[in-house]
Protein backbone atom coordinates (compact mmCIF):
# COMPACT_ATOMS: atom_id res chain seq x y z
CA UNK A 1 0.00 0.00 0.00
CA UNK A 2 1.39 3.39 -0.97
CA UNK A 3 0.10 6.96 -1.06
CA UNK A 4 0.62 8.01 -4.67
CA UNK A 5 0.25 11.05 -6.87
CA UNK A 6 1.24 12.10 -10.39
CA UNK A 7 3.38 15.21 -10.61
CA UNK A 8 5.67 17.41 -12.64
CA UNK A 9 8.93 18.36 -10.98
CA UNK A 10 9.90 22.04 -11.07
CA UNK A 11 13.29 22.61 -12.76
CA UNK A 12 16.07 24.61 -11.14
CA UNK A 13 15.74 27.57 -13.51
CA UNK A 14 12.12 28.08 -12.41
CA UNK A 15 12.99 27.53 -8.76
CA UNK A 16 15.68 30.21 -9.07
CA UNK A 17 13.17 32.68 -10.51
CA UNK A 18 10.70 32.07 -7.69
CA UNK A 19 13.51 32.20 -5.12
CA UNK A 20 14.65 35.59 -6.43
CA UNK A 21 11.08 36.92 -6.45
CA UNK A 22 10.61 35.97 -2.79
CA UNK A 23 14.07 37.02 -1.60
CA UNK A 24 13.40 40.71 -0.86
CA UNK A 25 10.20 40.02 1.08
CA UNK A 26 11.81 37.15 2.98
CA UNK A 27 14.74 39.32 4.02
CA UNK A 28 12.33 41.96 5.31
CA UNK A 29 10.32 39.55 7.48
CA UNK A 30 12.11 38.46 10.67
CA UNK A 31 12.60 34.75 11.25
CA UNK A 32 10.54 33.31 14.08
CA UNK A 33 11.47 30.40 16.31
CA UNK A 34 13.91 28.66 13.99
CA UNK A 35 14.36 26.00 16.65
CA UNK A 36 10.72 24.91 16.48
CA UNK A 37 10.42 21.16 16.83
CA UNK A 38 7.85 18.68 15.51
CA UNK A 39 4.25 19.83 15.87
CA UNK A 40 5.13 22.80 18.08
CA UNK A 41 4.52 25.84 15.87
CA UNK A 42 5.96 29.29 16.60
CA UNK A 43 3.64 31.43 18.75
CA UNK A 44 2.92 33.72 15.77
CA UNK A 45 1.92 30.84 13.51
CA UNK A 46 5.23 31.02 11.63
CA UNK A 47 5.73 29.93 8.07
CA UNK A 48 7.59 26.77 7.00
CA UNK A 49 9.34 26.85 3.63
CA UNK A 50 9.16 23.70 1.51
CA UNK A 51 12.64 22.55 0.38
CA UNK A 52 13.04 23.80 -3.18
CA UNK A 53 14.17 20.45 -4.56
CA UNK A 54 10.76 19.07 -3.57
CA UNK A 55 8.75 21.67 -5.47
CA UNK A 56 6.33 20.05 -7.88
CA UNK A 57 2.98 20.50 -9.61
CA UNK A 58 0.49 17.79 -8.65
CA UNK A 59 -1.50 16.63 -11.67
CA UNK A 60 -3.59 13.98 -9.91
CA UNK A 61 -3.72 12.57 -6.39
CA UNK A 62 -4.30 8.82 -6.52
CA UNK A 63 -4.48 8.23 -2.78
CA UNK A 64 -3.74 4.90 -1.10
CA UNK A 65 -3.01 2.32 -3.79
CA UNK A 66 -2.41 -1.33 -2.98
CA UNK A 67 -0.85 -2.35 -6.30
CA UNK A 68 1.95 0.10 -7.03
CA UNK A 69 3.20 -2.01 -9.95
CA UNK A 70 -0.23 -1.70 -11.59
CA UNK A 71 -0.06 2.07 -11.24
CA UNK A 72 3.37 2.06 -12.91
CA UNK A 73 1.94 0.00 -15.78
CA UNK A 74 -0.87 2.51 -16.28
CA UNK A 75 1.51 5.47 -16.31
CA UNK A 76 3.93 3.84 -18.73
CA UNK A 77 1.40 1.89 -20.81
CA UNK A 78 0.38 2.70 -24.37
CA UNK A 79 -3.29 3.04 -23.37
CA UNK A 80 -2.55 6.30 -21.56
CA UNK A 81 -2.59 9.08 -24.11
CA UNK A 82 -0.90 12.17 -22.70
CA UNK A 83 -0.40 15.49 -24.50
CA UNK A 84 3.02 17.04 -24.62
CA UNK A 85 5.61 18.25 -24.36
CA UNK A 86 3.80 21.28 -23.00
CA UNK A 87 4.86 24.76 -21.95
CA UNK A 88 4.00 25.59 -18.35
CA UNK A 89 4.01 29.10 -16.91
CA UNK A 90 4.42 29.99 -13.23
CA UNK A 91 2.77 33.22 -12.15
CA UNK A 92 1.69 35.96 -12.49
CA UNK A 93 2.09 36.32 -8.72
CA UNK A 94 2.25 34.34 -5.51
CA UNK A 95 -1.11 33.54 -3.93
CA UNK A 96 -2.67 31.79 -0.94
CA UNK A 97 -5.06 28.94 -0.35
CA UNK A 98 -6.77 30.21 2.78
CA UNK A 99 -4.38 31.08 5.59
CA UNK A 100 -2.23 27.98 5.42
CA UNK A 101 -0.68 27.53 1.97
CA UNK A 102 1.50 29.88 -0.09
CA UNK A 103 1.74 28.87 -3.71
CA UNK A 104 2.64 29.97 -7.21
CA UNK A 105 -0.15 29.37 -9.76
CA UNK A 106 0.82 27.37 -12.86
CA UNK A 107 -0.95 27.55 -16.22
CA UNK A 108 -0.65 25.30 -19.24
CA UNK A 109 -1.07 21.96 -17.48
CA UNK A 110 -4.84 21.56 -17.10
CA UNK A 111 -5.17 19.37 -20.21
CA UNK A 112 -2.35 17.15 -18.99
CA UNK A 113 -3.91 16.87 -15.53
CA UNK A 114 -7.29 15.97 -17.04
CA UNK A 115 -5.72 13.27 -19.24
CA UNK A 116 -3.95 11.77 -16.22
CA UNK A 117 -7.15 11.80 -14.15
CA UNK A 118 -9.08 10.04 -16.91
CA UNK A 119 -6.75 7.02 -16.93
CA UNK A 120 -7.85 3.60 -15.67
CA UNK A 121 -5.93 3.58 -12.41
CA UNK A 122 -5.87 0.45 -10.19
CA UNK A 123 -8.38 -0.14 -7.38
CA UNK A 124 -7.95 2.23 -4.47
CA UNK A 125 -6.99 5.18 -6.63
CA UNK A 126 -9.22 7.99 -7.65
CA UNK A 127 -10.64 9.56 -4.49
CA UNK A 128 -9.75 13.03 -5.77
CA UNK A 129 -9.58 12.45 -9.52
CA UNK A 130 -12.93 14.11 -10.18
CA UNK A 131 -11.79 17.45 -8.76
CA UNK A 132 -11.13 20.32 -11.11
CA UNK A 133 -7.35 20.59 -11.46
CA UNK A 134 -5.74 23.72 -10.02
CA UNK A 135 -2.06 23.40 -10.97
CA UNK A 136 0.29 25.18 -8.58
CA UNK A 137 3.61 24.98 -6.80
CA UNK A 138 3.35 24.95 -2.99
CA UNK A 139 6.29 26.88 -1.58
CA UNK A 140 5.35 27.35 2.09
CA UNK A 141 2.82 26.36 4.72
CA UNK A 142 1.65 27.99 7.93
CA UNK A 143 0.48 26.63 11.24
CA UNK A 144 1.19 23.51 13.34
CA UNK A 145 2.73 20.74 11.29
CA UNK A 146 5.70 18.47 11.02
CA UNK A 147 8.71 19.54 9.01
CA UNK A 148 8.50 19.94 5.24
CA UNK A 149 8.64 17.02 2.81
CA UNK A 150 11.76 15.63 1.24
CA UNK A 151 12.16 13.89 -2.07
CA UNK A 152 14.22 10.81 -2.84
CA UNK A 153 14.68 8.63 -5.88
CA UNK A 154 15.94 9.25 -9.39
CA UNK A 155 16.50 12.78 -10.62
CA UNK A 156 15.31 13.99 -14.00
CA UNK A 157 18.20 16.42 -14.36
CA UNK A 158 21.12 14.38 -13.07
CA UNK A 159 22.30 11.12 -11.51
CA UNK A 160 20.32 9.27 -8.91
CA UNK A 161 20.99 10.34 -5.34
CA UNK A 162 20.91 7.77 -2.59
CA UNK A 163 20.11 8.14 1.10
CA UNK A 164 16.98 8.37 3.24
CA UNK A 165 16.38 12.04 2.47
CA UNK A 166 17.58 14.61 -0.03
CA UNK A 167 16.55 17.60 2.07
CA UNK A 168 18.75 18.35 5.01
CA UNK A 169 16.67 21.45 5.78
CA UNK A 170 13.52 19.38 6.12
CA UNK A 171 14.37 18.01 9.55
CA UNK A 172 12.82 19.03 12.86
CA UNK A 173 14.74 22.33 12.82
CA UNK A 174 13.41 23.50 9.44
CA UNK A 175 13.47 27.34 9.29
CA UNK A 176 10.21 29.14 9.90
CA UNK A 177 9.32 32.76 9.25
CA UNK A 178 6.90 34.90 11.24
CA UNK A 179 3.92 36.66 9.74
CA UNK A 180 2.01 33.87 8.00
CA UNK A 181 1.53 33.12 4.32
CA UNK A 182 -0.43 36.26 3.46
CA UNK A 183 2.66 38.40 4.01
CA UNK A 184 4.08 36.79 0.86
CA UNK A 185 0.99 36.95 -1.36
CA UNK A 186 0.94 39.10 -4.48
CA UNK A 187 4.65 39.00 -5.29
CA UNK A 188 5.11 39.09 -9.08
CA UNK A 189 6.55 35.91 -10.57
CA UNK A 190 7.09 35.04 -14.23
CA UNK A 191 8.74 31.81 -15.35
CA UNK A 192 8.15 29.35 -18.18
CA UNK A 193 9.46 25.87 -18.83
CA UNK A 194 8.85 22.92 -21.12
CA UNK A 195 7.28 19.94 -19.38
CA UNK A 196 8.59 16.80 -21.06
CA UNK A 197 7.91 14.19 -18.38
CA UNK A 198 5.54 13.27 -15.57
CA UNK A 199 6.34 11.24 -12.47
CA UNK A 200 4.55 8.74 -10.27
CA UNK A 201 5.48 9.73 -6.73
CA UNK A 202 4.90 8.10 -3.38
CA UNK A 203 4.51 10.14 -0.21
CA UNK A 204 5.54 8.54 3.06
CA UNK A 205 4.87 10.15 6.43
CA UNK A 206 7.75 9.73 8.86
CA UNK A 207 8.36 11.07 12.36
CA UNK A 208 10.68 13.67 10.88
CA UNK A 209 8.16 14.64 8.20
CA UNK A 210 7.00 13.41 4.80
CA UNK A 211 9.30 11.99 2.15
CA UNK A 212 8.69 11.94 -1.59
CA UNK A 213 10.05 9.08 -3.67
CA UNK A 214 9.83 8.96 -7.44
CA UNK A 215 8.51 5.51 -8.33
CA UNK A 216 8.44 5.87 -12.11
CA UNK A 217 8.37 8.49 -14.81
CA UNK A 218 7.07 8.85 -18.33
CA UNK A 219 8.48 11.03 -21.10
CA UNK A 220 5.95 13.12 -23.01
CA UNK A 221 6.34 12.73 -26.78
Amino acid sequence: MARLFIAVWVPEAVRATVRAALAERRSAVPAADEEAVGDRAPPDGGLRWIPEEDWHVTLAFLGQVGDVHAAVEVLCGSALDLPGPLEAAAGPATACFGRRVLHVPVTGLVALAQAVAAASWPPGAGAALDREPVPHITVARSGPSRSGPSRSGPSRSGPSRSGPSRSGSAGPHAPRTGGGVRVFAGIPVAARWMVDAVALVSSETLLAGARYTEVASRTLR
